[in-house]
């Protein structure tokens, strides 16, 4: 945490757009799953720097770093600029961002400074969207093109908001892009056709567990970055959320309840509880099944008080059991403690939420996460 007196680090996001809304659900998401890092957006204006068809880093640099004190940031607060154009140097000509850090012409006339550029998804000439390599091309006919209007754009601005939360790791704790695919958001930073790779089952904010993870972990601010990015990844901009069935014997309940505050606080705001959601005078057998029905995910908590309760594992578990076989509600069956699995769940794969609760409760958001699918048609589930 961050000293008594110490002045909380602010991550600024400037756009040309006043109303533009992926940055303001950022900050908004950002700044409910931490109290670490400050994000706050900023409105550019008619920055000739933003809209123009081709920026240059040094000079864009040096341009927005002039602009930080407009906004009452320190040297030691991030600005993060959004270009539409194409960031280009003597190096390279589309660049998906650059940092301070990354440009030795500036020396230290520049600190935590950023720049993005969206041309990859607006200008049908980018490599993105108009791929010269053989491979690339059959990258986009097999996971792109195939994808509806809604979720090219839901994916788009979500990857927009994936690059600059990878941006503002690089500028606040010095994480580096790597080209070896890890599920992490540093794998899509190498050219505007890595998105792709992000899109194959959705864009996840995921930092990887070798030394990215490890670098955030290691600072306050860091581990804010890792919760921002927690949150992100069950609440994606403009995507439909996922709702989930809690399955628990009376015996753990306590521990249930901590399962349910943990997951409302990742930003899963739809989980049903039996204690919650039935009123009183209706018949809690039908109530709880036609619940389960509804729901994408089944969370059943497992543990040896529960599996002694046979009137407990033969309803719930086996309704849960047939959804999943029906491809109606996808189960994940967690372990409370080192209970021996029923016979019928021993083919799924498992999350224990012991001894290690958190490293449990990321497994349970990761599944989620890869396994909800709001744009498949309901024929297909």
């Amino acid at each position: 945490m961050p000293r008594i007196g110490s002045r909380m680090r602010t991550v600024a996001l400037g756009m040309n757009d006043r109303s533009h809304a992926e940055t303001h659900y950022l900050c908004e998401q950002a700044n409910l799953a931490q109290q670490l890092v400050r994000f706050r957006d900023v409105f550019l204006g008619d920055d000739p720097f933003l809209a123009a068809p081709r920026v240059h880093v040094v000079e864009a640099m040096r341009h927005f770093n002039a602009r930080k004190r407009e906004f009452q940031l320190g040297p030691d607060d991030v600005l993060i600029a959004v270009v539409q154009g194409n960031l280009f140097d003597e190096h390279n000509d589309e660049y998906l961002f650059r940092t301070n850090t990354g440009v030795p012409e500036l020396g230290d006339s520049c600190s935590s400074l950023g720049v993005m550029s969206l041309f990859y998804r607006l200008d049908s000439a980018s490599e993105f969207l108009n791929p010269q390599s053989a491979a690339a091309r059959h990258r986009k006919a097999e996971w792109w093109d195939p994808k509806s209007e809604l979720e090219k754009a839901m994916l788009l601005a979500n990857s927009s908001l994936l690059m600059i939360l990878g941006l503002v790791a690089t500028v606040i704790n010095g994480l580096r892009e790597h080209s070896d695919t890890r599920g992490c958001i540093m794998d899509y930073c190498q050219d505007p056709y890595d998105m792709l790779e992000a899109f194959k089952r959705g864009v996840e904010f995921r930092f990887c567990q070798r030394a990215c993870r490890r670098t955030l972990e290691s600072t306050a601010e860091g581990q804010g970055l890792l919760k921002a990015a927690e949150r992100l990844a069950a609440r994606p901009f403009a995507q439909p959320q996922p709702s989930i069935f809690l399955s628990y014997a009376r015996d753990d309940f306590e521990r249930s309840e901590r399962l349910l505050v943990d997951l409302q606080s990742l930003g899963y705001e739809k989980v049903w509880k039996d204690v919650y959601e039935i009123v009183g005078g209706v018949e809690w057998e039908p109530e709880i099944r036609s619940a389960m029905e509804k729901h994408h995910f089944v969370v059943s908590c497992l543990s040896n008080a529960g599996l002694a309760r046979p009137r407990f594992f033969r309803q719930e578990l086996d309704v849960a059991l047939g959804l999943h076989a029906e491809r109606k509600a996808h189960l994940i069956p967690v372990r409370l403690d080192d209970c021996q699995l029923p016979s019928e769940l021993r083919p799924y794969h498992y999350i224990d939420l012991f001894p290690d609760w958190e490293l449990g409760l990321e497994a349970v958001r990761h599944t989620i996460t890869r396994s909800f699918k709001p744009f498949e048609r309901a024929s297909e589930r």
